[in-house]
């Protein structure tokens, strides 16, 4: 089995992920560690460091792997994440790279189905930012690695912060905020995360 190797697996999404790869029996699992506390229990092997660090993603990555990128810092932080990550799998010869993006990207459409020809026309700033970042990342894949982007819509789940948020939303605001934010948001896809 190839080595797995993963990038923001201490946040919600990343916690769900970790725990999939250890319930389907991937035991060559490695697993940048920032900031956030991690329990060394889940792990195979815990590289301390920052994805905006050369060495800690040398340390990290390793030939033939699958990488599975979670993190999500923003602004210029962001870009240049995707630009160190990017030079990073061609240098350490990964063999796939799956990056978790946004629905966001596609912006505001009226169509009922997107599809991956659908253009990105993202109408916000965070939009924009992952539309760059995927670029950046499409840039440094090209015949040096394989590249999956995910784009999610909002996710809930244990220890997930937007149904909560949602429902505090429904529950605390004026009936006035509740309608203009229902007709803003429109139809609203999410997915569950156990």
């Amino acid at each position: 089995m190839r080595p797995v190797c993963v990038i923001g697996a201490s946040g919600f999404v990343g916690l769900h992920v970790i725990k999939a790869l250890k319930s389907a029996g991937v035991l060559d699992l490695h697993v940048l560690v920032h900031k956030a506390p991690v329990d060394p229990n889940h792990y195979a092997s815990l590289v301390h460091g920052d994805i905006l660090d050369d060495t800690s993603l040398d340390n990290l990555l390793l030939p033939g792997s699958l990488v599975i990128n979670l993190a999500s810092p923003t602004g210029v932080s962001g870009l240049d994440a995707a630009r160190s990550l990017a030079r990073a799998c061609a240098r350490n010869g990964v063999l796939r790279l799956v990056h978790m993006s946004t629905a966001m990207v596609i912006g505001d459409r009226s169509e009922s189905t997107i599809s991956e020809e659908t253009p990105c026309t993202p109408s916000d700033e965070y939009g924009k930012l992952k539309l760059q970042v995927e670029r950046i990342l499409k840039d440094g894949a090209e015949n040096r690695f394989e590249l999956l982007i995910l784009r999610p819509t909002a996710m809930f789940g244990p220890r997930g912060k937007n149904l909560h948020t949602l429902a505090r939303r429904v529950a605390f605001s004026s009936m006035a905020h509740r309608v203009v934010r229902a007709i803003a948001m429109g139809h609203r896809n999410m997915h569950a995360l156990d």
